[in-house]
């Protein structure tokens, strides 16, 4: 999962590659030496970071091209254009998400005062990153939009049977007899038919609070989550993948229209069988929600994942114009 070793394993590297970027310096006594130089303290603040970045993307680079290249030599994996502008989106934002693990690694080492410290420091924002963060939004927007109980769901759909279902069975029951004695009437099987579509629908209303329920989990634990850049980014991975649920309900929605479509289509046929033609019969095509409305979606929780890093840049710059060194 090239998600999971940006989210774990790059930003972690990050962090150890930076954590000791002023503190370190300031240690090895080499940072007396360069700020003697007339070398300006935004700059070289400036130039940590920078060099963090470009470590960042090339780490990025190096796994994309990986992942790219066993999709591609995949033979149950079909990249087209729009595939590629998805899965570069979704580097992006993996960039931008080890962005802010540099700034925030600036920022520990210009308040640090020794590297073992700063080393501390960022494994605790490490692990609250990773783990606590996104797994205490997770559980607070279960707690504020409860999915129904199973029992719950099952009571529902049986009270959406039980108010069609005594009608539908005695239309199943008279379909059946005419059959079996060659009387099958058009009136009958329209009957048939429209029942049996009423019944879908109470099923679907009936499941689809569950779904409503879920959307709203996600977008509450989406919001909750903008303070980690871990829990960001695996949100804007799924919206950009087409995997979360709002492209599930896209998905459903194609299908339910798909539905209609095709119930009208029968009943079309019921009516006038003379003219029968299964060319006239809808297909079905999988839809996938729009790239643009997935990275509309997504855009807002990248500009906040580009906030929180300008935010710790100008911090650990302001640290930095104060910090004591220590003569060489």
């Amino acid at each position: 999962d090239f998600v999971f070793v940006v989210k774990v394993v790059l930003s972690l590297l990050v962090l150890f590659l930076m954590y000791d970027s002023v503190s370190g310096e300031n240690e090895r006594g080499t940072l007396s030496l360069v700020l003697s130089a007339s070398f300006r303290r935004s700059g070289f603040i400036a130039g940590k970071f920078l060099g963090g970045l470009i470590t960042s993307f090339v780490a990025v680079s190096l796994c994309g091209a990986l992942t790219l290249a066993v999709m591609a030599f995949s033979s149950s994996v079909e990249l087209g254009g729009e595939h590629i502008v998805r899965i570069v989106a979704i580097f992006f934002a993996c960039f931008l998400s080890l962005g802010v693990y540099c700034a925030v690694s600036l920022l520990i080492s210009a308040v640090t005062r020794r590297s073992s410290t700063a080393l501390l420091v960022a494994i605790l924002v490490w692990v609250m990153s990773i783990g606590f963060l996104p797994s205490v939004s997770v559980q607070a927007a279960r707690f504020l939009f409860p999915m129904p109980s199973q029992e719950e769901v099952h009571r529902r759909l049986a009270a959406a049977a039980e108010s069609i279902g005594p009608q539908l069975r005695a239309s199943q029951k008279a379909f059946s007899q005419a059959v079996r004695t060659n009387k099958v009437t058009s009136d009958l099987r329209l009957e048939n038919h429209e029942l049996t579509v009423e019944a879908a629908r109470l099923r679907w209303q009936g499941s689809r609070e569950g779904l409503n329920r879920m959307s709203a989990q996600r977008r509450a634990a989406k919001l909750l989550m903008v303070s980690s850049p871990a829990g960001t980014l695996e949100l804007a991975a799924a919206s950009l993948a087409g995997t979360d649920v709002e492209a599930i309900r896209h998905f459903l929605s194609a299908a339910r229209a798909f539905a209609v479509d095709f119930g009208r289509f029968i009943r079309s046929q019921i009516t006038d069988r003379a003219n029968w033609s299964k060319d006239q019969m809808p297909g079905f095509k999988e839809h996938f929600e729009p790239f643009g409305d997935a990275m509309a979606r997504t855009t807002w929780s990248l500009l906040v994942t580009v906030f929180i890093a300008a935010i710790c840049f100008l911090a650990a710059q302001v640290v930095f114009s104060r910090y004591e060194v220590r003569p060489g």
